[in-house]
């Protein structure tokens, strides 16, 4: 059935109603529970194949039952892991209203407790306080809890893609008055709004309607259609960025009403920050930064814990991006002019900071990274990376010639550190012939030493095998053919669009009855790495991404 020979539709609705039967079980022994993490995998597996069976599945083993599993075997990762991909499929698989509701559930602090305390296991290092936090997770649980909040996130979708028509458009009209009136009629914006922004004051009270009152409220505000405001979210992601900020100016009115008044009151209009044109750019920023309406890949193992800490973590990470935005704005001394330099900066200040692991543990020390990351700091990174590439891109004639000279020893250097790469071997994830990720297999794959056979085998999670313990071998001169991406033969069945492709290869042999050898690179450098090294052993020229970095960087370093 994994092979796709046997279809899961053949199964019986009493065998489906005996595994869950386990799975619903308590109290289990040691032996009862590796039939539990089985009977997991198989109601996954019926899930994500079968046409029929997803209702009966669904219907047999609740959702409150799965999380009870993850909350009582904290010490059975294997356990965790399969109810969570469990969930995942039964979450996948669910109409958007069934959707819905469990992202409602699965959102509540209760079970997020249950994923912070149980799963992430958080551990503080020896003599550190806890800002040394990290977390212990295996790269299947890792990826089970990144597929988790991609499909999580993607319910922001719907609202991404909605706009402005008939039957939404006195609800949009509505909540915006709700933000004119946050902003300057409240307890706090109007206080401070009668302190600080006299001349916005005079000019309402000038106006001969409440119509033109409101509109030059509707310009601070930062709507680009202060007549008819509800214009501004006919595009993507149009209602979404509205609902951002309307939880702003709800649940975090200090800053909402902070954000407003501080540009009501510059002297110069012109270094206004406009807070809904703003926020509809950031929207599309936050949105391409979590990757909403992407389908989680199967290599995907990146996840944020923060996001588990919070039952509407988009809004809080909007929230601490719109200020992060109004300070940078502050640090350049923005013109409207400048909206999309300032932009720009703001993408590298999140993209740094969610690079770094220990900023994305809570939302307090995202915080603390990106007030690091201010203009000054961004700027002074992007001029040494300028520095650099001029260096790079130096093309005096007597330059050229100097590196032609050396780089035959460069690319020579580069040839020998990717065969001792091969050498040392790598760990891969095990593919199915379909192209199907088997979860919790793995092979190992190294060169030899005298560089004449690729030898492979099965092996766990985190064990490197010497070529002795390697069974199988693949001879370099059987080599036919390297193929890469959808050419290879265990990627041509699937018709899905992932990103699985672009890190996927195979060894052809020049037996036609011989079997492929067939890769699936955890990263693009792993992959450039093989790629390189294969063209290496076969005498073909190395052209990889990597190699082009390397001997670029070799070659400078030589050159100065």
């Amino acid at each position: 059935m994994n092979h796709a020979i046997i279809s899961w539709d053949n199964l019986e609705p009493k065998f489906i109603g005996k595994i869950a039967l386990q799975v619903n079980s308590s109290n289990l022994s040691s032996a009862d529970k590796k039939e539990l993490i089985h009977s997991l995998a198989i109601l996954e597996s019926i899930v994500i194949s079968s046409t029929k069976f997803n209702v009966l599945v669904e219907a047999e083993v609740t959702l409150p039952n799965l999380i009870y599993l993850v909350s009582q075997n904290q010490h059975n990762q294997e356990i965790q892991q399969n109810s969570i991909a469990l969930i995942n499929a039964l979450f996948s698989k669910s109409d958007l209203s069934k959707r819905k509701a469990m992202a409602a559930t699965l959102s509540s602090k209760h079970i997020r407790n249950v994923i912070l305390t149980n799963v992430l296991n958080p551990r503080v290092s020896v003599g550190t306080d806890s800002s040394g936090q990290t977390y212990n997770v295996g790269s299947e649980m890792a990826h089970q809890l990144y597929v988790l909040q991609t499909l999580l996130f993607n319910l922001h979708e719907e609202r991404m893609n909605s706009v402005v028509n008939t039957s939404n458009e006195n609800e949009l009209k509505d909540r915006i008055l709700e933000l004119r009136k946050t902003a300057f009629d409240s307890d706090i914006g109007g206080v401070e709004r009668n302190q600080s922004s006299k001349s916005l004051v005079s000019s309402s009270l000038i106006s001969s309607t409440k119509g033109d009152a409101f509109q030059e409220d509707y310009k601070r505000l930062g709507f680009t259609n202060s007549k008819d405001p509800v214009q501004d979210f006919t595009e993507s992601p149009g209602i979404l960025a509205l609902d951002l900020l309307v939880y702003l100016a709800r649940n975090h009115t200090e800053t909402y009403v902070k954000f407003v008044l501080e540009n009501c009151s510059r002297s110069d209009r012109e270094h206004e920050c406009p807070l809904v044109k703003s926020t509809i750019h950031l929207t599309r920023l936050l949105c391409e930064t979590l990757k909403v309406s992407e389908a989680p890949s199967d290599e995907g193992k990146t996840f944020y814990p923060m996001f588990f800490t919070h039952d509407h973590p988009l809004e809080e990470f909007y929230c601490i991006a719109v200020s992060l935005l109004n300070k940078t704005w502050k640090e350049m001394r923005a013109t409207v002019e400048d909206f999309v330099k300032v932009f720009s900066v703001l993408r590298q200040q999140l993209t740094r900071a969610m690079a770094d692991p220990e900023s994305t543990v809570t939302f307090d020390k995202l915080r603390l990274k990106l007030a690091s990351l201010s203009y000054s700091v961004i700027t002074s990174l992007w001029q040494k990376e300028r520095s650099s590439r001029e260096e790079w891109e130096n093309k005096a004639c007597a330059i050229l010639e100097l590196r032609d000279m050396v780089k035959p020893e460069i690319i020579e250097l580069i040839k020998e550190q990717r065969l001792t790469f091969l050498t040392d071997g790598t760990r891969f994830d095990k593919y199915s012939n379909k192209g199907q990720r088997i979860k919790d297999k793995f092979w190992y794959c190294r060169l030899s030493t005298n560089q004449k056979f690729l030898c492979y085998g099965d092996c766990d999670e985190n064990k490197a095998l010497s070529v002795d313990e390697l069974t199988h071998k693949f001879a370099i001169i059987d080599i036919k053919q390297l193929v890469i991406g959808k050419d290879c033969p265990h990627m041509r069945d699937i018709k899905s669009k992932k990103s699985t492709f672009s890190l996927a290869f195979s060894l052809i042999p020049d037996a036609e009855q011989e079997s492929p050898l067939n890769f699936v690179a955890q990263n693009e450098k792993v992959f450039d790495y093989w790629i390189d090294g294969i063209n290496a052993l076969l005498g073909q020229e190395m052209v990889s991404k990597e190699t082009n970095n390397d001997l670029e960087t070799l070659l400078s370093m030589d050159i100065k």
